[in-house]
């Protein structure tokens, strides 16, 4: 089979490899897409840390082909949880599962979806309906990490949420609160091709001059340290800040303590995606997002080590599998 394999210095190569064997409680999943995620290309960059070498890949979607012991899904599509906790631990033995001590990933720390045949726990597979289309399967991970995030905050329907950044994160981000019928949220975003993308998905996308003055939530879809301290101005007296996107580790922000205690300001984090996966397949299931336009760049896994390091095109690139279903 070939396999995309990023080694210690960032470089990607496609390579045959041996077809992954069985082992005890595993599932070999064929694959029929994956995502790129912007994980992958800041551990292709060195940023983000991994145990290269690596099969990278965690948005995956694919046929279960052979199972060490018999379930109701052999034969189907599954999308796959990539995010393993331990069960033992004390983060984990209190139900934060996502902060796990000694959490593995697949994609990260085991081989993931970037290569046409993958092995995976039975544990971490849930089935993708027949009438979805496969690649959707392939945001049900970064979306059930955006429910995880928008868990953390106190939503009314009245709110007013400012999403900052509409890359594929922020744009999943704002069409589950327009679902959940968040009457005002405002999408914030600098290029105009993302504006008029959100748009047509009838999401109101303004450029930073055009915001409102005041916020009762903003969240941070981009991981940068002056949205938080913009933040700390555009938000109520009471107003939460989420940060949900990834910042560079040397990133820093500066936080006025005194802003912080007069308006009484929260600032929560997320991070992963704990007991929310079944929710994000059941939201791709039932078809009440239009995630199809998000996924713009189809390409074959021999050009992954391209895609890897360069800058994405559109919203979302995603690998789709020749022979696919």
């Amino acid at each position: 089979m070939y396999a995309a394999v990023t080694d210690e210095t960032g470089r990607t190569q496609v390579i045959e490899k041996e077809v992954p064997k069985l082992e005890p409680h595993g599932v070999r999943v064929r694959m029929v897409a994956a995502g790129i995620c912007g994980t992958d290309r800041h551990i292709v960059q060195r940023e983000f840390p991994a145990a290269l070498p690596r099969v990278l890949g965690h948005e995956m979607v694919g046929i279960v082909e052979a199972e060490a012991e018999p379930s109701n899904l052999s034969g189907k599509r599954v999308v796959v949880d990539p995010n393993m906790p331990c069960f033992s631990c004390s983060e984990c033995r209190a139900g934060r599962v996502h902060l796990c001590r000694h959490r593995k990933a697949i994609g990260i720390d085991w081989d993931g979806g970037f290569q046409e045949y993958v092995l995976v726990p039975q544990s971490q597979i849930y089935e993708l309906a027949a009438n979805v289309a496969a690649e959707i399967g392939v945001l049900a991970e970064p979306l059930s990490c955006c429910l995880h995030g928008l868990d953390r905050l106190a939503i009314q329907a009245d709110s007013r949420v400012a999403v900052v950044g509409l890359g594929p994160i922020g744009t999943m981000l704002a069409l589950i609160l327009k679902s959940w019928g968040v009457q005002e949220t405002i999408c914030l975003e600098k290029s105009a091709v993302r504006r008029d993308a959100a748009k047509a998905l009838g999401l109101d996308a303004r450029e930073w001059e055009d915001a409102p003055n005041t916020f009762d939530i903003v969240v941070d879809a981009v991981g940068s340290g002056s949205i938080m301290e913009w933040a700390q101005d555009a938000l109520r007296r009471g107003g939460q800040l989420l940060v949900f996107g990834v910042a560079k580790p040397q990133e820093i922000a500066r936080i006025r303590p005194y802003t912080l205690y007069e308006k009484e300001l929260s600032m929560v984090s997320a991070f992963t995606n704990p007991f929310t996966m079944q929710r994000a397949v059941n939201m791709i299931n039932s078809g009440m997002l239009p995630l199809d336009a998000l996924l713009t760049d189809r390409i074959a896994i021999h050009e992954v080590p391209e895609a890897l390091s360069g800058v994405p095109q559109g919203f979302k690139t995603f690998i789709g599998y020749e022979g696919g279903e």
